[in-house]
């Protein structure tokens, strides 16, 4: 019933079992999956991280956050985040896909990185903790300039009044 996809290997990462979430998450029947090494099924960039993390389980450490690539049906991948523990010669692991989330964030940060339009991160205080490019091309004031100052004293007097009014 779990959405996420669970799997089971052995210390070199060869599949003894895997839930049907293989068959709907990447187009993988189960008979295609078991007996296979994970490496079968990763982008050839995220084969040696997963193969050191596989040691690193074969060494009795627990992998709370790890992402990788696996290949579906079709020849897209999917971006999974693990968690993975080991147990009696085998690797237990849960792989949730967070390949929407991780285009969102990209697609976030390529629109923050573009935009033409002045975008300041403060908190309520005031204090900033970020600002987009636009805010140095169009003022000049760099990050260092920027970062940690508060921001209402980048704007006039009268604009911060307001804004001070509406906080309180």
């Amino acid at each position: 019933l779990s959405q996420a996809l669970m799997l089971v290997t052995d210390y070199r990462g060869q599949s003894i079992a895997v839930n049907p979430s293989g068959k709907r998450m990447l187009g993988w029947d189960e008979e295609q999956m078991v007996g296979k090494f994970i490496a079968d099924f990763l982008h050839p960039d995220d084969v040696a991280g997963a193969a050191v993390n596989t040691e690193r389980l074969a060494r009795g450490a627990t992998t709370l956050a790890f992402e990788t690539r696996y290949r579906c049906t079709d020849g897209t991948y999917r971006v999974l985040d693990w968690t993975a523990v080991p147990d009696d010669g085998h690797i237990h692991g849960i792989g949730r896909d967070i390949t929407e989330y991780r285009r969102l964030a990209k697609d976030s940060e390529r629109i923050w990185n573009i935009s033409p339009v002045l975008k300041v991160v403060m908190d309520l205080g005031g204090k900033i903790s970020n600002m987009n490019p636009s805010w140095t091309n169009v003022l000049g004031w760099t990050s260092q300039e920027t970062i940690g100052h508060n921001g209402w004293d980048c704007v006039g007097d009268e604009a911060a009044d307001r804004s001070a009014a509406r906080r309180t």
